[in-house]
């Protein structure tokens, strides 16, 4: 099948010679990119490399399958009819690619080198539901055990302070933080580097430590949306005419709020929380009763609520030496917990020793101590890892916004220079409780961006080919509302938004895209009579709108012919579906409507049956 690529994707599958970052917005062929990347290496390129030459990494077994499907596919479609005994050869060696998971690809490692590291080279890896059982029963034994021991008393504060005087209740900190460790090169470091935070927060102004400075620009970044909540409504309300005495009002709120806003951190912060607490709106103007007034009038109100709950429910609250201090009274729980964590870990390793086993965590950081030269930091290549840098050309990464510490540096530490290339999309980093860190890829979209000369170089592949142009603009609104440096650690700016490239065919009674509808139900309150519950609502709207489109809208056939809607053309989209999923499905079919749902729930998703 022959593929018309944009000058962009044509870029990132050509450029070699240089490390590449590309960052792929939803819809932009990624995938296909990174499959004809590989194919143009092993069949092309100026120096073609063997199949076997490259060291390809994704997130998921299903998407390793699929990638050594696509490469397999596209050295056969350029070998079929060609002599060329290089791409004959590729042929055969492609069901030897290194193509797999970064797990699968550590479990290689430590196999090949088990003599290194003194591990059992017949070990068994723990899958995650007999791993997260064996944490869960070890952290409990340690629980209990540190509970009966009479001289632990500041544990059995720990314990009455954060789990209501249940030992148990306190798993979830130790597990927590193990799991944010086990992502980390230095766990010690880290911690050593945690507890002096505390320490200069309590000692220092607080505009002169790391924490102080957090605490002022959250509080700066909750000012800043209130004042832009205040200025949006000023506008709504400069459309009435009659409502002007509305504006005046409204824009004394936004007066204080731009003014707190310049002031926090510059000021003092007893001076500026005296200001914020003391504050209070002055009473809304008479105006004659009007449906826009009523309306209005409740925007203020709701408004006004929200400066309340940000002044009374807080920081502005304290003192600074109360903040400080309380910082301060935080530094023996972290010692606790640290001391929790380290004890279970020990338990945890033992475990796994008498039992002959690992868990992924381990199939990482042990690659990682093949990998790095002992005790170089930045962590250099040992002679492990030069022999696989011998062996692998290029090295590239999927899904690159979802790698943590260990896993960006172990990858890093298998490549030569100059041989990386890396995709992903930061937006859609959705790993972050598998200790996922999406800061990995800004801080290398930042690097290839501004350093000279540069480490590397950024392709943005923008330009989406699955969605209608109408719904990619309502999505860039949205996203450019609500994704900021502050609340998603990457700003939507002009770089990041969805680019229409798809090609539809337009007619008469054919869906355009538009209009995109929002249907807004209001929340039932608990203790209220009613028919239905809030899932089941949604579900009727949903049947509502199938049955409204089926039969009477159209939908383009890729060959620009046209056919009437069909079921099999809905996607209903959730945001959990464990929960929601049977619901929702059981009420389709009560409307008659054929529904298949992608869930696992009930009686099959229990641990003991799928094992």
């Amino acid at each position: 099948m022959n593929i018309r690529w944009t000058p962009d994707q044509l870029k990132a599958i050509h450029t070699t010679g240089q490390n590449l970052l590309v960052s792929a917005a939803a819809g932009s062929g990624k995938t296909a990119v990174l499959a004809a990347r590989c194919a143009y290496l092993v069949c092309d390129a100026p120096d073609p490399c063997d199949v076997t030459e490259l060291l390809v990494v994704t997130f998921t077994n299903a998407a390793a399958d699929e990638m050594k499907k696509r490469i397999g596919q596209a050295i056969a479609q350029k070998a079929a009819g060609s002599d060329d005994p290089h791409l004959q050869r590729q042929m055969l060696l492609a069901g030897a690619a290194q193509i797999s998971t970064i797990h699968s690809l550590g479990q290689s490692i430590i196999r090949r080198h088990f003599h290194e590291l003194g591990v059992d080279p017949a070990f068994r890896l723990l899958d995650q539901d007999e791993a997260r059982l064996l944490r869960a029963e070890l952290v409990d034994d340690l629980l209990e055990s540190r509970f009966d021991d009479e001289t632990a008393t500041d544990f059995r504060k720990l314990v009455d302070l954060y789990g209501n005087g249940i030992p148990h209740a306190v798993a979830g900190l130790v597990l927590g933080l193990h799991a944010k460790l086990s992502s980390l090169i230095d766990r010690d470091a880290w911690l050593r580097d945690r507890r002096a935070k505390l320490v200069e927060a309590a000692d220092k102004p607080l505009n002169q430590s790391e924490i102080g400075l957090a605490v002022i620009n959250a509080a700066r970044e909750q000012i800043r949306t209130l004042a832009e909540s205040a200025a949006r409504l000023e506008r709504i309300i400069d459309t009435y005419p009659t409502l002007g005495a509305y504006g005046v009002h409204v824009r004394g709120i936004e007066s204080h709020l731009r003014t707190w806003e310049e002031t926090i951190g510059v000021s003092s912060w007893n001076a500026l929380a005296a200001d914020i607490v003391a504050f209070k709106p002055e009473t809304i103007p008479r105006l004659k009763a009007s449906p826009e007034k009523e309306a209005m009038q409740a925007k203020i109100n709701d408004l006004k609520d929200r400066i309340k709950t940000f002044v009374g429910g807080g920081l502005f609250a304290f003192a600074e030496n109360q903040l400080r201090e309380g910082v301060r009274g935080t530094i023996w729980v972290t010692d606790q917990i640290t001391s929790l964590v380290t004890d279970f870990d020990s338990a945890y390793t033992s475990a796994k020793r008498d039992a002959g086993t690992l868990d992924f965590n381990d199939l990482e950081h042990l690659a990682l101590r093949l990998l790095q030269e002992p005790g170089s930091d930045p962590p250099a290549p040992s002679r492990i890892a030069r022999e696989y840098q011998r062996q692998f050309r290029y090295v590239m990464v999927d899904e690159y916004q979802d790698v943590n510490q260990v896993q960006d540096t172990l990858l890093a530490l298998l490549g030569r220079e100059r041989s990386h290339f890396a995709v992903g999309d930061v937006k859609q980093s959705i790993y972050r409780f598998r200790q996922a860190d999406p800061r990995r890829f800004i801080d290398r979209y930042v690097r290839y961006k501004k350093e000279k000369p540069a480490p590397g170089e950024v392709i943005d592949l923008q330009k989406n080919f699955r969605s209608r142009a109408p719904l990619l603009e309502a999505l860039n609104g949205v996203f450019e509302s609500l994704m900021t440096k502050e609340s998603a650690e990457v700003a939507y700016s002009a770089s990041q938004r969805l680019v229409p490239s798809a090609t539809y065919a337009d007619g008469d009674g054919l869906f355009i895209g538009t209009p995109i509808e929002l249907h807004v139900i209001e929340k039932q309150s608990p203790g209220a009579a009613r028919e239905f519950d809030n899932d089941e609502r949604e579900a009727i709207i949903a049947v509502t709108r199938i049955r409204d489109l089926i039969g009477r809208a159209k939908v383009a056939n890729r060959d620009g012919s046209n056919r009437p809607m069909e079921y099999r053309d809905v996607v209903i989209l959730l945001r959990t579906m464990r929960i929601k999923a049977e619901h929702f499905a059981t009420i389709l079919r009560r409307a008659g409507i054929p529904v298949h749902a992608d869930s696992s729930s009930g009686y099959f998703a229990a641990t003991e049956i799928g094992d």
